[in-house]
């Protein structure tokens, strides 16, 4: 892991909240719903940024865990849209396979209907 600079890292300190996940949720500036700060006059990305400060690749469209999720870790390469939902991806997010929204019977589990 790179070294961050104590400066950069007093900023990153100022600037994020660690949730119960350990996504690092960003509390600057957010333009078009994503994190924004501006280095030398120009905007950039902070999960970017933040990719580069610890030498992590970022692929050319990525996700996070949450759009404001700076935590360079949790960078992964975006999920090719096929326009069909993958079984996997609906499991625990109520939905049914096809990846409709499940009604819910009110204790908080949501019955497929299929």
């Amino acid at each position: 892991m790179a070294q961050v600079p104590a400066k950069l890292k007093r900023f990153f300190e100022e600037h994020i909240r660690v949730d119960e996940d350990d996504c690092w949720i960003w509390q600057g500036r957010v333009e078009n719903g994503k994190p924004a700060m501006t280095i030398n006059g120009n905007t950039v990305d902070v999960r970017v940024f933040a990719a580069e400060i610890y030498g992590i690749t970022v692929p050319a469209e990525f996700e996070t865990h949450s759009p404001l999720d700076v935590n360079p870790h949790h960078i992964s390469a975006k999920k090719q849209n096929t326009g069909k939902y993958r079984k996997e991806d609906n499991e625990g997010m109520g939905r049914s396979e096809s990846g409709r929204d499940t009604p819910d019977d009110g204790n908080g589990i949501s019955q497929s209907q299929e």
